[in-house]
């Protein structure tokens, strides 16, 4: 069923870490499958009941059912395989007692008187150090099979601060016509006769270097997460989770125990800043230097250049313009990344709401996890005026207007194919 255009109360997260729904998966478009519900019993017989004797089968076959719709994961969703429990080190063999040292007198020289037969009390031979007792994590870590974990869990957290290069944007030249716009037919724009939509010229920079570094410290090795052994019996277990989330959580995602995704406030923390100068340029092109934009005209100017200028582009793990390191990145590209490179609907809307982030530090925003068609989908929720029969939703008591970063509609429509019946809102800061 599709969703109505009115507003739709849906739960915000705060955080990522905080949502019951994780999982670590991500499907490919259009996994999800439904549930088929069976033809329903007769009244008044037992489901599974036999028929009597000498009842015949209807000649008409019943109409089918159709298999009921079910949500489908979220975008980002990674599979997360449980580490392998091993048995436990068997304890070496005890030493063999040695045998009682024999009390015979010792020969005397000749003739002299035998020596008295008094008992030599033994010397105890030097006892070696006791080796230091390792912690569970410890023991964890000198598994064989945790190699890899062992070397990424043992590497700095730290993001290197890299030399700034400021490189133009390739994408730097976009058409917007939102001045044209009459209203929407479905999902149609009616632009007004003769009007002529304007060409924007970005002039702005952004440091590729720091893209590059967030980038690169985002994600995970596969290797390093999904191949972990342990051994209840000494503690390892539970040590080396510890130690899987916290890491995981220093490079950008989120865990549970069977999923991981994305840590979009990590993401944000480390790319607003970075894109002020972007998202000024953005809206001086768009209404003049001296202009005092308002908050709607803010979210219209970088709403323009996000869905017009930045190409749609679908992101493949571990393979970026720049970086083909193998990590797996749950499909999303960082935002200053996706400046240089494009990317799909999950990297754009956080691009977006980036980019409003580093000149509003209070404007509401909501990544929303939807559906469009069969496939997983995302849209960003932004706390700005909506006008008359805009889509919105309402998130803890708050309208937010909804913005499909990869389509031309502009702010306020999000289009007819995608569905918010399972939605799901994850609000950024």
């Amino acid at each position: 069923m599709r969703a109505t255009r009115r507003p739709a109360s849906i739960l915000l997260a705060s955080t990522v870490v905080g949502i019951a729904a994780l999982a670590f998966a991500a499907p490919p478009a259009g996994n999800g499958s439904g549930t088929g519900t069976g033809k329903p019993p007769t009244p008044g017989t037992p489901a599974g009941a036999p028929k009597q004797a000498g009842t015949a089968a209807s000649a008409t076959p019943a109409a089918p059912v159709p298999p009921k719709r079910t949500k489908h994961a979220r975008r980002g969703q990674v599979t997360r395989q449980a580490p392998r429990v091993i048995a436990p080190v068997a304890p070496p063999p005890a030493p063999a007692p040695e045998a009682p040292a024999g009390d015979a007198p010792s020969a005397s020289p000749a003739g002299a008187a035998p020596a008295p037969n008094v008992p030599i009390a033994p010397v105890p031979a030097p006892e070696a150090p006791a080796a230091p007792e390792l912690t569970p994590l410890e023991l964890a870590l000198a598994i064989p099979e945790n190699a890899e974990f062992r070397a990424w869990y043992e590497a700095s957290l730290q993001i290197p601060a890299p030399r700034p290069n400021y490189v133009r944007l390739p994408f730097n030249e976009w058409q917007d016509d939102d001045d044209c716009v009459v209203h929407f037919e479905g999902n149609t724009k009616v632009l007004r006769a003769g009007c002529t939509p304007r060409t924007l010229t970005l002039r702005a920079a952004a440091d590729r270097a720091w893209g590059q570094a967030v980038e690169a410290a985002f994600g995970f090795p596969p290797e390093a997460v999904q191949r972990v052994a342990c051994r209840e019996a000494d503690g390892s277990c539970a040590a080396v989770e510890t130690a899987m989330r916290q890491t995981l959580a220093a490079h950008g995602i989120a865990a549970t125990e069977a999923l991981l995704m994305p840590d979009y406030q990590w993401l944000m923390d480390r790319s607003a800043p970075q894109l002020r100068d972007v998202a000024n340029d953005i809206i001086d092109a768009t209404y003049g230097p001296t202009a005092n934009a308002t908050r709607r005209q803010v979210v219209d100017a970088l709403t323009s250049y996000v869905q017009n200028a930045v190409p749609y582009r679908t992101v493949k793990d571990g393979q970026t313009d720049a970086i083909r390191d193998g990590k797996v990145r749950c499909g999303l590209r960082t935002p200053v990344q996706t400046l240089f490179d494009g990317g799909d609907c999950d990297s754009k809307s956080l691009l977006l709401a980036a980019l409003i982030r580093s000149v509003d530090a209070r404007m509401p925003l909501a990544l929303v996890h939807c559906m469009h068609g069969d496939t997983p989908h995302m849209i960003l929720a932004v706390g700005c005026e909506r006008a008359k029969g805009e889509d919105a939703i309402t998130v803890e008591g708050t309208e937010l207007v909804l913005v499909e970063s990869t389509s031309d509609w502009g702010v306020g429509h999000v289009g007819t194919s995608v569905d918010l019946t399972d939605s799901e809102a994850v609000g950024v800061r």
